[in-house]
């Protein structure tokens, strides 16, 4: 707050603000305040209204006309011990003669002069919570007028650890706090004495603290609030000690000769003692596993600290460690026992430890060590024996080149195992192979040419070893054999070729044996004068009676070990005269035709079979007759395609084929083939008529590379007579019903052809239909029949210009068919039977030939029900 609402009207002029200010917050009953300079000290007064603003700035200024004044700051931090705060009020007036200072204590109420000067600065040392207000007064008159209040510290206490807490070394321990503040905490640091130990600015706060150092700590927690106040907590004094653990008879051994068994125990009862250490006083305390723990001088507990056993004893595993909580509160003693009865040493670790009580991890252990060790009898050589390679194997390489052996030895050990075989070459004594593991083999590579006498060599487990016995090996340089290529040859007809085969061959650490000449891998058949092989240089061999064709030759050279290389091969080329291919022409056939329209073109289909007994088909011509240029070539079976746009015409066709020689041959006689234009026909048009109709049907007919055979007439595809064979071609008709006429005709050309159809309608039209006359004959209108009645009905009819074609008898007014009446001539009849009781209107109705009608006026008749007749019994007595 700047200025004060009493203050304000009081001067009477505007007021400046110089420095923004935020809302003050609402304040809080302060104590009793501290004492004035110069007065008493204030009594408590009631909250205040609301506490001043924090500015941006720490300084904060009101001016008015004849003065300024202001403080620095405005809101101090209170002092936790003190419970006060200070701050320094500069003023400065003009042209006033007397000129006060004056404070408002806003928690009881009273004034007291600050100062008299004109202008000055003086620091107020008791701003309190509940503020104050500085007026300065020029010539009796507030002119100016400035807030000062004070920001309370937080509070804070250390919650954790307690107070006498002993710590581990080494251990993380939680230091926690609580603190609060009305303006909020900015932060709570840990303290060990002076030293900071860690910062945590957010609520719970907490931080790890883990001391190396022994001895007694002074543990703290100062607080920050958000306007920078400070509050530190009261100490908590803890203890940091170091806890160790060690035992007697740390290490027991136990060794008996080969046979025997080894047997190392570890007992913890009185004579195995365990020994527990503090460092806090350097006190030790050992005691017996059985006794009660005593409680240390250092100040710490027998229930702070346990040392446990999950296990009661037993016979420990032959080798590695195990970890134990031994409980010393237990009544009989702990035996642990480690036994071994084969050669050899074993040995186990017991780990004992202690740890706090409450938790689960060990602070402090301690380990005995138990070895058990039989002697292991004089040890035996072991056996060995080289499985590979085999003795005097060879290994056939490139002249130049190296060879990879495989080795393989087979080992064992009566009393032990096999700790390594070792393969060696005669005159070397670094292994050419080394194996641990069963089987004993691997590959000895880059093995130059030579001869190499090799051995196995096996070592157990104690060191022993021996050697196999020696097997020969030969690594062998491969001979080298070249063959050129023979000349060609032309077999005559029917005839074979003759061929001298020759090869050169050289051994770089042997000489060569023989020199086979081979056909396709199969050595060639050699006579006496004309051997193969051929056992001396210069290698040759004559091949005769050699049928045409193309042959894969090679020479396999060997050399005086046996070993064999065959050369590259070669071709030799026997050709014979070449035979001529056939061919035939299969399609089309001989005087095929291929009927088009006038004017038109065909697509003739060409096919033709061909085969070379010497050699394979190259190409197959088709060969229109004048011309020397095929008019179709196909060169994959089966040989043929389509010979499109093919005028109309006789054609004579050949088929040429030729084979991968060149040779050639034509089909043999020539194929004809006709493209026959198809003959035209025209009808000449017809006029309407009346039933019954007659036409005569007229048509034309041309071919334009021929002449017409005939000419068929056809009424909707039904043949009229007989085709027409010289023109002018004609055909009639006659007594046709009324309706619409269709008529065709079509000619064929003297090849047989038939060229499309001509067509030309007409209309036989209806005369005028009169009705049919039909009279009612019988029974008599009026009649009357006994139930059930059998009756004949009867009527005439006649149809003056056509026929009646059926006469039906109705009854109920025409609305139900009894049936249709039998013809005799002009009469018609129908037997109507089993007619019940009632009163029938019967009608005949008369159809004619076109379907016209007529019917007759309608007659009733009545079918009654029969009388009956009853004899009543007679009354003695009466009369009849």
């Amino acid at each position: 707050m700047l200025f004060a609402p009493a203050a304000q009207a009081q001067t009477g002029c505007p007021v400046i603000q110089t420095t923004p200010e935020e809302p003050g917050t609402p304040g809080e009953p302060t104590p009793g305040g501290p004492a004035t300079p110069g007065g008493p000290a204030t009594p408590g007064g009631p909250a205040t209204p609301g506490g001043p603003g924090e500015s941006d700035d720490p300084e904060t200024t009101v001016v008015c006309q004849g003065g300024t004044i202001s403080a620095s700051p405005s809101i101090c931090n209170i002092d936790a011990a003190t419970g006060v705060c200070a701050s320094t009020i500069a003023w400065s007036t003009t042209g006033a003669s007397l000129v006060r200072v004056k404070v408002f204590f806003y928690e009881s109420g009273a004034t007291q002069v600050f100062s008299t000067a004109k202008s000055g600065s003086s620091v107020a040392p008791w701003i309190n919570a509940a503020g104050m207000r500085f007026d300065l007064q020029a010539d009796g008159e507030v002119v100016a007028a400035v807030d000062v209040v004070g920001n309370p510290p937080p509070s804070v206490s250390l919650t954790a650890p307690s107070a006498g807490a002993v710590l581990l070394s080494g251990q993380a321990i939680t230091l926690s706090a609580n603190a609060s503040d009305a303006d909020g905490v900015s932060k709570v640091e840990f303290f060990d004495g002076a030293t900071l130990i860690a910062t945590d600015t957010s609520a719970p706060y907490s931080v790890n603290w883990s001391s190396t150092t022994l001895g007694s700590h002074s543990l703290s927690a100062r607080a920050t609030d958000s306007r920078s106040a400070v509050r530190t907590a009261a100490a908590v004094a803890v203890t940091v000690a170091q806890v160790t653990l060690s035992a007697s008879n740390k290490t027991v051994n136990s060794s008996v000769a080969s046979g025997g068994t080894a047997s190392a125990a570890f007992r913890l009862a009185s004579a195995g003692k365990l020994r527990f250490q503090t460092s806090v006083g350097g006190l030790w305390v050992e005691q017996s596993p059985f006794a009660e723990w005593l409680e240390p001088e250092s100040g710490i507990t027998a229930t702070q600290f346990e040392v446990l056993a999950t296990s009661a004893g037993g016979v420990l595993p032959s080798s590695g460690t195990m970890n134990l909580w031994l409980n010393l509160g237990s009544a009989a003693p702990r035996d642990w026992v480690l036994t071994r009865s084969t050669a050899g040493t074993s040995q186990s670790v017991v780990t004992i430890a202690i740890r706090k009580v409450g938790t689960t991890t060990a602070i402090a252990s301690t380990n005995v060590t138990l070895n058990a060790v039989v002697t292991a009898p004089p040890n035996q050589l072991p056996s060995v024996a080289l499985t590979g390679p085999a003795n005097n194997q060879r290994f056939d390489v490139a002249a130049g080149g190296t060879a990879t052996i495989a080795l393989a030895a087979t080992a064992s050990d009566s009393d032990g195992t096999i700790s390594k075989v070792e393969f060696f070459r005669s005159g070397s004594a670094t292994p050419v192979l080394t194996d641990t593991i069963a089987p004993y083999a691997g590959d000895w590579n880059n093995v130059a040419i030579g001869t190499y006498s090799l051995t196995a060599k096996a070592t157990d487990n104690g060191g022993a070893s021996a050697s196999s016995t020696a097997v020969g090996i030969t690594v062998n340089a491969l001979p080298t054999a070249s063959m050129p290529t023979p000349p060609a040859q032309t077999a005559p007809a029917g005839g074979t070729c003759t061929f001298s085969l020759s090869a050169t061959a050289n051994d770089s650490d042997g000489s060569i044996a023989q020199v086979e000449f081979l056909n396709n891998g199969v050595p060639l058949t050699g006579t006496t004068g004309n051997p193969n092989p051929d056992t001396a240089a210069p290698y040759a061999f004559t091949w005769s009676n050699v049928a045409p064709g193309s042959y894969s030759l090679s020479a396999r050279a060997t050399d005086n070990r046996g070993a064999a290389t065959t050369s590259s091969v070669v071709t030799a080329s026997c050709t014979a005269a070449n035979i001529p291919p056939s061919v035939s022409l299969t399609d089309p056939t001989n005087n095929q035709r291929f009927d088009v329209p006038a004017g038109g073109t065909a697509t003739i289909p060409l096919a033709a079979t061909a085969s070379d007994s010497d050699g394979t088909i190259s190409k197959v011509e088709f060969f229109q007759s004048g011309s020397a240029t095929p008019v179709l070539t196909d060169t994959i079976t089966p040989y043929g395609g389509n010979w499109n746009n093919v005028a109309i015409g006789t054609y004579s066709l050949t088929a040429k084929a030729t084979d991968n020689d060149g040779a050639s041959t034509v089909s043999s006689p020539p194929v004809t083939v006709i493209v026959n234009a198809l003959p035209t026909t025209a009808l000449s048009p017809l006029t309407n008529q009346t039933e019954a109709c007659s036409w005569t049907l007229s048509a034309t007919a041309n071919d334009s590379d021929g002449t017409i055979s005939q000419v068929a007439f056809f009424n909707g595809g039904v043949a009229i007579g007989s085709p027409d064979t010289s023109a002018p071609y004609n055909a009639s008709v006659s007594g046709l019903p009324a309706g619409s006429y269709t008529f065709t005709a079509k000619a064929t050309d003297n090849r047989g052809a038939v060229g499309p159809e001509s067509q030309t309608s007409a209309v036989c039209e209806s005369q005028v239909n009169s009705a049919p006359t039909v009279t009612w004959y019988g029974p008599a209108n009026g009649g009357v029949f006994t139930a059930p009645a059998s009756i004949v009905l009867s009527a005439t009819a006649t149809d003056s210009d056509g026929t009646v074609s059926a006469v039906e008898f109705f009854k109920d007014n025409g609305t139900t068919l009894l049936g249709a009446g039998i013809k005799n001539g002009d009469t018609y009849t129908f037997d109507w039977n089993n007619v019940a009781a009632g009163s029938y209107t019967l009608t005949a109705v008369a159809t004619d030939n076109l379907n016209a009608t007529a019917t007759t006026p309608e007659i009733t008749i009545s079918v009654a029900v029969p009388a009956m007749c009853f004899i009543l019994p007679q009354r003695p007595g009466s009369t009849p």
